[in-house]
């Protein structure tokens, strides 16, 4: 019999490998998963026995599209059978509860002589309260218009989760450069760029990235919405700068002053060089006598340029460093 050496096994083994990986896909960092939404246990309609089972099934798809135009996910009672026998509100939020399903909605629909009287009800099984009720006719209406009137009311009344518990919303935080630190109301949520979810309502976000100014922005979230912000940072201006720059600055004038001060010394006071002030030889009596100052501010003003420069100096090697 043939026996297959090592090397072919090792090499099918790869091969099989390699076919199982090529189908699956990419994994994306989007940052924390969409938030779901609410679901919603849908009760049986309490309706006339004339209608067909072709109608009650119209009826039974208009209720769930209501509820999926409110972006609100359904779900029928685990034991038709038991939500039938079932007529109060007690009840119903008790077999809710024990399915996991925190909202239900009960319509109820009357027909007499094709005038339709539609109305629903919106409850909250843990708490065990009545979020909303709604109520509307349709004269002379066939199963079309009476199904596409219960819907219209079913996705008004499950709007109402939204206040009730509104859905979180999506926020892509980006910034340029990227990198830098998240803080929302004070929490820091890790680095640009990240997908952050966020509760309704106004948020104070900040972005923060050594050597660069902190960028602040307060902002308004939708539940139940993704947004994106994105935010330009500026370099900070480092405090060794602004010190060399003044330094610089200042030196240069102390040490012009100081220049001007030296180059008038023994040069005569043109204000007081009259009369008796003016000796036989015609030369004025009053002279300048600048030098000590001259050479002080002069002084003063060359150590500050050094200083200065040595200052730039520094910093400039700091920012490389960063």
């Amino acid at each position: 019999m043939h026996r297959s050496s090592r090397p072919d096994l090792v090499r099918t083994v790869a091969i099989a490998l390699a076919l199982t990986t090529a189908g699956m896909p990419a994994r994306a960092d989007v940052g924390p998963a969409a938030p779901t939404a609410p679901e919603v246990l849908v009760w049986p309609l309490p309706v006339d026995d004339a209608l067909s089972s072709a109608a009650r099934d119209e009826l039974s798809a208009a209720t769930r599209a209501g509820l999926e135009r409110a972006r609100v996910s359904s779900t029928p009672p685990a034991d038709a059978a038991q939500a039938a026998a079932c007529d109060d509100d007690a009840c119903t939020t008790a077999i809710a509860r024990t399915q996991g399903v925190r909202f239900v909605v009960r319509p109820t629909i009357h027909i007499e002589d094709r005038n339709w009287d539609i109305s629903a009800t919106l409850l909250d099984a843990t708490r065990g309260t009545v979020i909303g009720t709604v109520h509307a006719t349709c004269e002379l209406c066939g199963t079309a218009e009476g199904a596409e009137a219960l819907a219209d009311q079913i996705a008004t009344l499950a709007r109402k989760l939204e206040r009730v518990d509104p859905p979180p919303a999506r926020l892509h935080v980006a910034s340029d450069p990227a990198g830098a630190e998240i803080t929302v109301d004070g929490r820091a949520l890790g680095r640009t760029p990240r997908t952050i979810t966020l509760t309704p309502g106004r948020h104070r976000i900040a972005l923060d990235k050594p050597g660069w100014t902190t960028s602040e922005r307060t902002i308004a979230v939708v539940g139940g919405v993704d947004e994106t912000m994105r935010l330009e940072l500026q370099r900070a201006r480092r405090p060794l700068v602004g010190a060399g720059i003044g330094l610089l600055v200042g030196g240069i004038v102390l040490g012009g002053t100081g220049g001007a001060l030296w180059g008038i010394d023994g040069r005569p006071y043109r204000g007081r060089c009259e009369g008796d002030d003016v000796d036989y030889a015609g030369r004025c009596r009053y002279r300048y006598d600048t030098s000590t100052a001259g050479i002080v501010l002069t002084s003063i003003g060359i150590a500050a340029v050094i200083g200065g420069i040595a200052l730039l100096a520094a910093s400039r090697r700091s920012a490389r460093r960063r």
